[in-house]
């Protein structure tokens, strides 16, 4: 695949409002464009030219509105649209994910070597929507989701010059729905969850002022959010054990909203399977290009760095929860732009507008 393939990437989308940050990058395997109205993430490491391997995310964005397809595997693919506006806010989202693990093991017993082998296919598919209103510093929200989970298994076994196959199925149909009500220093949510035939309740209630912000569901839990100094925030969480983050301001709002996704996600059989507004956000925080100067988050699990020098970047990424790891240094002169991976070993070319 020749270069030229790759240049109608670079100028997919008008740039004429210059006022609007846009940047495209590409090499032969990979694709990352962010704009005001366009974003749009694609990798093969076959080539972009061969879409059957394709992975990525395209989102069509106009302030807090999105509508995004993202497609992660051969059989696996969302979809969704999110509504921001001022009185009235929206979402949905659909899913559907297949998932094949296998595994093996040998041991030896009395009878010979019995030998193991375990396939499992998992089909996952998951729909939710939610609504909310808001009026000055209320809110009342609606949110409804649904999981069903469909796992065809099989397990061999060997014993000697004897095998025996045994295949089971299960099933499992999930859903809750969520009821919220909002004020100006704190909100109250009611969960209603079931599975199958078998129905329980739950709810999440929390109150914040001046940083320190205290939630109880099934346990009590916090956020403590202290300003150190220019852009630098301690966050300290309490969920069971205590946990540490020193990060700058923007990445403490995005923790924030993290550990209130986790709280009620752990409340809900049908967790939320896609916040398009806080990933878009996350998504810029990551990117060296969009850092003013410098931004970071350091915890005991993760540690997220920035470095904008003018000409020259620095990317770093360590995310040992998510198991996401990235390491970057690009260059920057006027409107175009060199990144290397050193994760990927591979550099990709770009323009950037500011």
């Amino acid at each position: 695949m020749k270069l030229k393939y790759l240049l109608p990437f670079l100028f997919l989308f008008n740039t004429q409002d210059i006022r609007a940050q846009f940047k495209a990058e590409s090499n032969l395997q990979e694709l990352d464009v962010k704009s005001k109205y366009v974003d749009v993430t694609a990798r093969d490491t076959f080539g972009l030219k061969d879409g059957y391997n394709l992975k990525g995310i395209i989102k069509l964005k106009y302030a807090n509105n999105s509508v995004y397809l993202n497609r992660n595997g051969l059989l696996n693919h969302s979809y969704g649209i999110n509504i921001g506006l001022d009185l009235a806010e929206g979402y949905y989202n659909n899913s559907q994910q297949n998932i094949k693990t296998e595994n093996s093991s040998s041991q030896d017993s009395q009878i010979g070597q019995i030998n193991t082998k375990t396939t499992l296919l998992n089909e996952n598919y998951t729909n939710d929507f939610g609504i909310k209103f808001n009026y000055n510093n209320y809110f009342v929200s609606y949110e409804d989701a649904k999981n069903r989970n469909k796992v065809d298994g099989e397990t061999l076994v060997e014993i000697n010059d004897e095998k025996d196959l045994i295949k089971y199925q299960f099933n499992f149909n999930n859903s809750s729905q969520i009821y919220g009500l909002g004020f100006e220093y704190g909100f109250f949510k009611f969960i209603q969850n079931r599975q199958d035939e078998n129905k329980f309740n739950n709810y999440l209630a929390g109150v914040g002022y001046s940083g320190l912000n205290v939630y109880y569901g099934e346990e009590i839990a916090g956020f403590f959010n202290f300003n150190a100094f220019d852009k630098v925030d301690f966050n300290l969480t309490y969920d069971k054990n205590f946990k540490l983050n020193i990060s700058t301001s923007d990445y403490s709002k995005l923790a924030q909203k993290d550990f209130e996704r986790t709280l009620e996600n752990k409340l809900r059989l049908a967790p939320r399977f896609y916040d398009s507004g806080l990933e878009t956000s996350r998504s810029y925080l990551e990117d060296m290009f969009f850092t003013d100067d410098f931004n970071f988050s350091i915890d005991k699990k993760s540690i997220t760095a920035n470095l904008n020098l003018g000409y020259i970047l620095f990317h770093y990424l360590e995310d040992n929860k998510n198991f996401r790891y990235s390491k970057k240094i690009g260059l920057k002169y006027k409107f175009a732009l060199v990144t290397y991976d050193f994760n990927q070993k591979e550099a990709k070319l770009g323009v950037f507008f500011n």
